[in-house]
């Protein structure tokens, strides 16, 4: 059974972590700095963000040791030696239960698709003939499955695209947002994040990890964390180095001309 609410020491005796502070005082979930509440808890692993420690009002916070003694009075502190880490493993405890097995009454299911009981089929899913749903999956509301078979325990968030014939391995995570295009395989173990492109007839390995808003055009054939993005900048700089992107090819074969006057 998930509890409804803990207390600090209890977290600190489950997960190792030291804790300075009330220990007798309960929180119900995690949150953000800036959203904190008092029975909530938060974290923090980058100095960056020390102002918005300052101002929390989180009851704790999930810190390292460098940080521990800047935590506002009040905030009391866990100490960890990966803050990141150790509250995900703390948010674990709060996560709703998994959705019922089951199709929801408003699904719509090809009498020539396969459906494992213990799946979970939300409203208004359409899953299409010669599809298979092994157990344990749950496809959430909206969602729809042409011919491709979904592996055990895998997670889809909502607006996704998954078009035919794909293969997704057990236990993938795909976040919202992302199209996988058609006659894709996605091995085990991935974490496809929001707004992911991924072309058509791309095989990507177990244990890939692919960052937001990244596009994969070709295959993935090595276990491993993967982006193509840039991050967000002025505007104007962005213009900036767009201009230096449009001329590199022209900076390629300068180098190269200077390097073989350098060599002569």
């Amino acid at each position: 059974m998930r509890p409804t609410a803990i207390t600090l020491a209890e977290i600190a005796q489950r997960f190792n972590l030291t804790l300075r502070g009330n220990g007798d005082r309960e929180v119900v979930g995690v949150c953000s700095l800036a959203a904190g509440a008092p029975n909530r808890l938060g974290y923090i692993s980058d100095a960056s963000h020390q102002g918005a420690l300052a101002q929390t009002t989180a009851g704790a916070v999930i810190v390292n040791s460098n940080l521990a003694a800047a935590c506002p009075e009040g905030t009391a502190a866990l100490i960890a030696e990966q803050p990141k880490l150790a509250y995900i493993k703390v948010a674990a405890l709060f996560l709703p239960a998994a959705p019922a097995a089951g199709i929801h009454a408003s699904a719509i299911i090809s009498e020539h698709a396969q459906v494992d009981p213990s799946a979970s089929v939300g409203p208004q899913v359409v899953v299409a003939t010669g599809a298979v749903i092994a157990a344990n999956v749950v496809l959430a509301a909206g969602c729809v499955i042409d011919d491709t078979c979904i592996g055990n325990g895998v997670k889809i968030d909502d607006q996704v695209h998954i078009a035919h014939n794909c293969r997704i391995g057990a236990h993938t995570v795909i976040a919202g947002c992302t199209g996988i295009a058609g006659s894709c395989t996605i091995g085990q173990m991935c974490v496809i994040g929001g707004g992911v492109g991924i072309g058509d007839h791309v095989t990507i390995v177990d244990n890939v990890m692919i960052t937001g808003a990244t596009q994969v055009p070709a295959d993935i054939l090595e276990a491993g964390v993967y982006s193509s993005t840039l991050r967000a900048m002025p505007a104007g700089q962005w213009r900036k180095r767009l201009a230096h992107l449009r001329k590199i090819d022209r900076i390629a074969d300068g180098l190269r001309e200077l390097q073989r006057q350098l060599k002569k």
